[in-house]
């Protein structure tokens, strides 16, 4: 895939994000959850999609959460590129640090990867789209079903 490509993909998967963190501005009714810190959980997950965890961590509201690989096709025995794009929103009066833990599995909830992802620092009273490159196998992409989280706040 070219580069101009690359940068369309990549603008069109941003854009999914930043609609869902505007969408959900937008829905009052829209609950989240008070979790514990660490908050671990499993969501149901299709590579590429963007999906809310939907729950708030010491005052850290997670709203979205993509793994969108950068090619469109996906090798058998190949390492792609990947980006995570996760959304929160700071409720409190601190600046805050979030270090996420994904694991990729399969529909039996098999472990397929494991990837922790750079910490991300939320100003008091913001939102913040983060956003990383991670690598990681073909075949866990195409594998994966579901994502097990893990977050911790500091």
């Amino acid at each position: 895939m070219n580069a101009r490509w690359r940068v369309v993909l990549s603008v069109v998967l941003g854009v999914g994000l930043l609609v869902t963190a505007q969408v959900m501005a937008q829905e009052p009714e829209v609950q989240f959850t008070e979790a514990e810190n660490p908050w671990q959980g499993e969501i149901e997950y299709t590579v590429g999609e963007t999906v809310n965890p939907k729950v708030q961590i010491a005052g850290i509201r997670w709203f979205g959460l993509q793994v969108a690989p950068e090619r469109a096709t996906l090798p058998s025995g190949t390492e792609v590129k990947a980006q995570v794009r996760m959304g929160f929103e700071n409720t409190t009066g601190r600046t805050a640090s979030v270090m996420v833990v994904l694991i990729f599995e399969d529909e039996q909830g098999v472990g397929l990867d494991r990837v922790e992802l750079k910490k991300v620092r939320v100003k008091a009273g913001q939102r913040k789209i983060a956003r990383e490159k991670i690598r990681v196998q073909a075949d866990v992409l195409r594998a994966t079903a579901r994502l097990y989280l893990f977050a911790e706040v500091r």
